[in-house]
């Protein structure tokens, strides 16, 4: 499966069944599909013998230093998030193993259950049906964000030692985080960034209004919102992929842009509103445009897209510098 990113490898079939004999004693593999979709981690359908089962196989990311820091913890956060979902019953897909120990091949990988269904993303899913999948995701999204954490932060990061007191804290050091890298690799000139710090910093007393951390998706689009289709009926079946989750500021999700429109709302139910509160998702949207941009022009070398969210990432900042004084 070829792709341009620089973080994406192949995983041959010797590797996979090493994977397979080294988690599942005992069984072998007789099925190996590549799924199509990613450009950070590498997946594969894998169908096994003794015991029978259809897996999905996931294999982190090479050429790790180009990765932003909480990327390196991206499987241990999400085989600990998939617990946590599982226990407040949102429907996520069963794991079976996951290893980070880079002792089976030098990359992390996951292993779960298959589920015989499709991404909300893809084209199989009628248009007319889509709206209420929305619907059924904005539910299952007010669940999620009722399960309470102790610290602030990425869980990722959790996992490398780095948690925070406070949702301010955690956003003052993001910001200088992906700032720094942003223009340690070029994707943005010390001139915006530092705009960009100085807007968070003069911002400050906005992230001090969160008291409580919340978990958060922070990456919920369609393409992470299993479905399937029965008897004509439409319904999903699992929220996937929460390795970039957070604990925090539940409009660090509802900022995101990617689903968040009124059939989402009418299932996630009322959220209060204010100006303060508007200002403060914009923040969050600019933090999501900083880390896309890197992502596209460092991860993935996609100039197109590197270039509309850079884009992106110039208007939000225009729309703060116009709002906030």
């Amino acid at each position: 499966m070829y792709t341009a990113s620089k973080i994406y490898k192949d995983v041959t079939r010797a590797e996979a069944e090493a994977i397979i004999a080294h988690s599942i004693p005992g069984a072998s593999v007789t099925g190996y599909t590549p799924v199509s979709g990613g450009l950070f981690n590498t997946t594969y359908k894998v169908v096994t013998e003794n015991p029978c089962r259809e897996l999905v196989l996931r294999v982190g990311p090479i050429n790790r230093e180009l990765l932003l820091p909480y990327e390196r913890h991206l499987m241990d956060a999400e085989a600990y998030v998939n617990k946590l979902l599982t226990a407040h019953g949102v429907p996520t897909p069963e794991l079976v193993a996951c290893d980070t120990s880079k002792t089976v091949i030098d990359r992390d990988y996951m292993i779960t259950a298959y589920m015989d269904s499709v991404a909300l993303s893809d084209s199989s899913v009628p248009e007319e049906r889509r709206d209420a999948l929305y619907e059924e995701t904005g539910r299952l999204m007010r669940a999620v964000h009722a399960v309470k954490g102790e610290k602030y932060g990425r869980i990722a990061d959790f996992f490398a030692g780095i948690q925070y007191d406070t949702w301010a804290d955690f956003m003052m050091a993001h910001i200088a985080e992906v700032g720094a890298l942003c223009m340690q690799f070029g994707v943005f000139d010390a001139v915006f960034i530092n705009r960009v710090t100085a807007m968070y910093h003069n911002c400050r007393p906005l992230f001090e209004t969160v008291t409580e951390p919340f978990l958060i998706h922070a990456d919920i689009w369609a393409g992470n919102i299993l479905v399937k289709e029965t008897g004509g009926a439409y319904n999903v079946t699992a929220i996937i992929d929460a390795d970039r989750a957070v604990f925090g500021d539940i409009d660090f999700e509802l900022g995101s842009p990617w689903i968040m429109g009124e059939p989402f709302f009418r299932g996630y139910g009322p959220v209060p509103d204010s100006p303060d509160r508007r200002k403060r998702m914009k923040l969050y949207c600019l933090m999501y445009n900083l880390i896309d941009t890197y992502v596209w022009k460092v991860e993935y070398v996609n100039d197109h897209e590197y270039e509309v969210n850079r884009d992106r990432a110039l208007g939000t900042m225009k729309w703060l510098e116009d709002h906030i004084n």
